[in-house]
C-alpha cells in the first residue's frame, strides 16, 4: 500500500537523472549565452613538442606558458592528425580531417573554399576578424587566409623567392602586429598568432641557447608579454584563449631529424591548454585531436552560426564529463615527394596502430617511446581498422586525392624555410616503407639545408651518398641537378635530370628543371623542345609558358614569343617583367598599337621605368603623336632626371614647335650643345635670361 501512495522509486532515479541532464543542459545554455562575444585568441606555436614543456612534465620550465596552465583546462592527450604545417593548421581552422580538406602536405594543395575556416564563422556572427603568421606555411597563397579581414602575411617585400629570402619571422614581431591590431578593434575579434620560432632550423635571439630548447624558451618569453598585454588591457576576464601546437619534433627519435615523415607521438602529441571565463584550472587525461578544436571554440564564444563539424566539442570534457576519442593521423609527405608509402596510425586507450607496409602496434602505457613492435595482424582492435576506414577510403579504392595548382616558386620559399619540395599532390602506390629510407631521408634534409647556405659541393656529396643508397631516388637527382645548377655546372644537371625523367614520379617539375639547364647553357632550341612536351601535358604552367617566350626571343622568334607571352600573361597578368618583353617583342614586329597597350596595362600595375617610358614615346613620336610623346618623355625624366635620350627627346619636340626657351632647356640637359648653340644665335632674343645663363654655363 505504501508503495501505492508515494512515487515509485524507480520514477524517481529517472526523475533526478532528467533533471542532472536539464540541469547540464541549462549550465551551458547559460555559458553560451554569456560568452555569445568573448573575444578569442588563438595561439599556434609551430613544431612544439608537448613533452619539453614544464606544464607536461619536461625537466626544463617554461614560465609564461606554465603559468598559464595554472589558468587553463589543459589535454595532456592532444594528438596532431598531420605533423606538417599546413595541413595541420587546414584541420585546426576547419574541424575537418585531411581526407575532407584535401589539403595532404605544404605545397601543391590549396585550402578551398567549400571548408569553412574558424575566421569564416566569427565573421559570419559579427565578429573582427585578424590574423599574423610568423612563416611562409601559412601564406595567404594557400587559401588558409579565408575569413580573415586582416591577414599578416608579408614577411617580406614581396611574394618572390628571387628577390625576397625572408620567409619567416620572430615571435616577437607577430606579437607586436598582432597586438597592435587587437588595439584597433572597436567590437568582438577572433585573432591567429602563429610562432614559426621551434621550427629548424633553431636560431634564437642572444641570450637564449641555440638549439630547440632555447626557441621554446624565446617564445616563452614571448607569450608572457601577451599575458601581461591581457592584464594590462582588462582582457583576462572576456577573452577566451587556446594555446597548442600543430606537430611537434622528432629531435632524432626513430631515426628522423625534425618531423613529416613519421607518425610517432614525437611529431603527433601536442600540446592544447584553453583559458575561458567560467571554466576552472583543470587536467584532461582523455585523449582529444586537433580536429576538435574548431567546434570547441566555436561553442565556447556561443556563436548561433556555425557548420558541421568532423571533431567534436570539447565542453563535456572541460566540464568533466568526456570521453576517449580515437585519433587518426597520416602523413603523406614522402609518398607525395619520392614515392615512398604513405602512413596512417590510429591511437586510442593506450595503444597505437600505424598502417604501413611494416606495420606496427604500440602500447603506449608501457612503452611511451614506441620501441618494442607488439604487431600481429590479429592483434589489432578491429575497432581500430574500422576508425582507419573511415578516413583512408583511397587506401583500397586507389582514389588520386584532391589537388590543387600552385606557383612553381613556392617551392624556393619552402625549401629555405627547411622542407624538402617538388612532391606532386597525386598519392602513388608503394611498398616501400618509409622505416627502411630513413637513412637516405636524413642525407636528403642535410643536402638541402646545405644548398640553402650556399655549402654546394657539401650537399652534392651528400646527395650522391643518398644516390649510392639509393640509386632510384627521383628527389636526390633533382636536387642534385639543381645543386649543380646553382655551382653553373649545367651538362653535369642534365644527365642526372634526363635520368630522373625515366622515372613516372614528377615529370613536369623534372621537364622544367631539365629546361632550365639547357636555358643556362644556352641552348635556347633545346629550351623550347622540352618546354613544348611540357606544355602538352600542363598547358597552363606560366613559369613554362614564360621560359619559352624567352628562348624564343634569344632565337629572334618573336612571332612565337609573342604567343607565349599573351598565353602566360593571361594567367598571370601581372608579371611585369613579361609584359615588358611581350612590349619588346611586339615593338619589333612593328605592332606599335599592341605595343602600346601593353604598356598602358603596365604602367596600370606600377611606374614606368626610364627605358619603358623612352620606348612608349619613341612610337608616338615616329607616328606624329607629339603631346603623347611629350607625356612618355617626361615620365622618363621622372625616372631618371638626366636621361639624355628622353631630354633629347623633349628638346626635338619643343624646337618642332618652335618652342624655343624649353628646346634649348632641354637640348642643354641632354649635353647637346651643338644643337643649343643653333638655336640661340637664330632666336637669342625670345630665350629668358636664366635660360641663357645656364647655357653659357654649360656649353661655353
Amino acid at each position: 500500500m505504501g508503495a501505492s501512495i508515494g512515487t515509485p522509486l524507480f520514477v524517481m532515479t529517472r526523475l533526478k537523472a532528467a533533471l542532472v541532464v536539464i540541469l547540464c543542459s541549462f549550465v551551458e545554455i547559460s555559458f553560451a549565452a554569456a560568452s555569445a562575444r568573448y573575444n578569442v585568441l588563438l595561439i599556434s606555436i609551430d613544431t612544439l613538442r608537448a613533452d619539453h614543456l614544464g606544464c607536461y612534465g619536461y625537466s626544463k620550465t617554461t614560465p609564461a606558458i606554465d603559468a598559464l596552465a595554472a589558468k587553463a583546462v589543459v589535454f595532456e592527450q592532444a594528438i596532431s592528425q598531420v605533423p606538417l604545417t599546413l595541413p595541420s593548421h587546414c584541420t585546426i581552422m576547419t574541424g575537418q580531417y585531411p581526407n575532407q580538406h584535401g589539403v595532404r602536405n605544404n605545397e601543391n594543395f590549396v585550402l578551398p573554399a567549400s571548408s569553412k575556416t574558424l575566421a569564416s564563422v566569427f565573421r559570419e556572427n559579427g565578429y573582427n576578424t585578424g590574423a599574423v603568421v610568423g612563416s611562409f606555411s601559412l601564406d595567404s597563397i594557400f587559401g588558409i587566409n579565408q575569413g580573415f579581414q586582416f591577414y599578416e602575411d608579408q614577411i617580406g617585400k614581396s611574394h618572390d623567392p628571387e628577390t625576397e629570402r625572408y620567409v619567416e619571422r620572430k615571435a616577437e614581431t607577430v606579437w607586436k602586429l598582432g597586438s597592435k591590431w587587437i588595439d584597433a578593434q572597436k567590437g568582438p575579434w577572433f585573432c591567429f598568432l602563429h610562432f614559426f620560432d621551434p621550427h629548424a632550423a633553431y636560431a634564437p635571439p642572444p641570450p637564449f641557447p641555440q638549439n630547440y630548447d632555447g626557441e621554446i624558451a624565446y617564445v616563452d618569453k614571448v607569450i608572457g608579454e601577451i599575458g601581461s598585454y591581457l592584464q594590462e588591457k582588462n582582457l583576462l576576464y572576456t577573452t577566451i584563449v587556446v594555446l597548442l601546437s600543430d606537430h611537434g619534433e622528432a629531435l632524432g627519435e626513430h631515426g628522423e631529424a625534425s618531423h613529416g615523415v613519421f607518425l610517432y607521438d614525437a611529431t603527433t602529441h601536442v600540446p592544447l591548454m584553453i583559458v575561458a571565463p567560467g571554466f576552472k584550472p583543470t587536467r584532461i587525461k582523455n585523449q582529444v585531436r586537433l580536429v576538435d578544436v574548431a567546434p570547441t571554440i566555436v561553442d565556447l564564444a556561443g556563436l548561433q552560426k556555425k557548420p558541421a563539424y568532423s571533431g567534436e566539442s570539447l565542453i563535456a570534457d572541460m566540464n568533466g564529463a568526456g570521453k576517449e576519442l580515437p585519433a587518426y593521423s597520416e602523413t603523406y609527405y614522402t609518398n607525395l615527394l619520392m614515392g615512398w608509402a604513405p602512413l596512417h596510425s590510429i591511437r586510442e586507450n593506450g595503444k597505437k596502430w600505424i598502417d604501413a607496409p611494416k606495420a606496427e602496434l604500440y602500447d603506449l602505457q608501457h612503452d611511451p617511446k614506441e620501441l618494442k613492435n607488439l604487431y600481429s595482424p590479429s592483434a589489432v582492435p578491429q575497432e581500430f581498422k574500422t576508425e582507419l576506414q573511415r578516413h583512408v577510403p583511397e587506401a583500397t579504392a586507389s582514389a588520386p586525392l584532391k589537388n590543387y595548382s600552385v606557383d612553381p616558386e613556392v617551392q624556393e620559399k619552402l625549401a629555405s624555410l627547411g622542407y624538402v619540395t617538388g612532391g606532386s599532390a597525386v598519392p602513388v602506390n608503394s611498398s616501400f616503407d618509409p622505416k627502411d629510407g630513413i637513412e637516405v631521408w636524413g642525407k636528403i634534409e642535410d643536402a638541402v639545408q646545405a644548398e640553402q647556405t650556399g655549402q654546394l659541393e657539401k650537399s652534392k656529396q651528400l646527395f650522391l651518398e643518398a644516390l649510392k643508397k639509393q640509386p632510384d631516388n627521383v628527389m636526390a637527382k633533382k636536387f642534385l641537378a639543381a645543386t649543380l645548377q646553382k655551382a653553373g655546372q649545367d651538362q653535369e644537371a642534365i644527365q642526372y635530370l634526363q635520368s630522373a625523367l625515366k622515372s613516372g614520379l614528377h615529370r613536369n617539375d623534372t621537364m622544367y628543371q631539365l629546361a632550365q639547364a639547357y636555358y643556362g647553357l644556352q641552348q635556347y632550341d633545346q629550351v623550347v623542345k622540352q618546354l613544348d612536351s611540357l606544355l602538352q601535358i600542363d598547358p597552363q604552367n606560366p613559369k613554362a609558358l614564360k621560359m619559352a617566350a624567352l628562348a624564343s626571343m634569344h632565337l629572334k622568334q618573336y612571332p612565337a614569343a609573342a604567343k607565349y607571352f599573351e598565353r602566360q600573361l593571361a594567367i598571370k597578368p601581372a608579371d611585369y617583367e613579361s609584359l615588358t618583353d611581350y612590349a619588346r617583342v611586339l615593338s619589333y614586329l612593328q605592332d606599335d598599337q599592341k605595343a602600346l597597350a601593353v604598356y598602358e596595362k603596365l604602367a596600370s600595375y606600377r611606374p614606368l621605368t626610364e627605358e619603358e617610358a623612352i620606348q612608349v614615346a619613341a612610337i608616338y613620336l615616329t607616328s606624329q603623336k607629339l603631346d603623347a610623346a611629350e607625356k612618355y618623355f617626361e615620365l622618363a625624366v621622372k625616372a631618371n632626371s638626366k636621361s639624355i635620350p628622353a631630354w633629347k627627346g623633349l628638346a626635338l619636340i619643343h624646337a618642332s614647335r618652335r618652342e624655343w626657351p624649353q628646346a634649348v632647356q632641354a637640348f642643354v640637359e641632354a649635353n647637346s650643345c651643338a644643337e643649343a648653340n643653333k638655336i640661340v644665335q637664330q632666336a637669342a632674343s625670345e630665350i629668358p635670361s636664366n635660360v641663357m645663363s645656364q647655357f653659357h654655363q654649360k656649353c661655353q
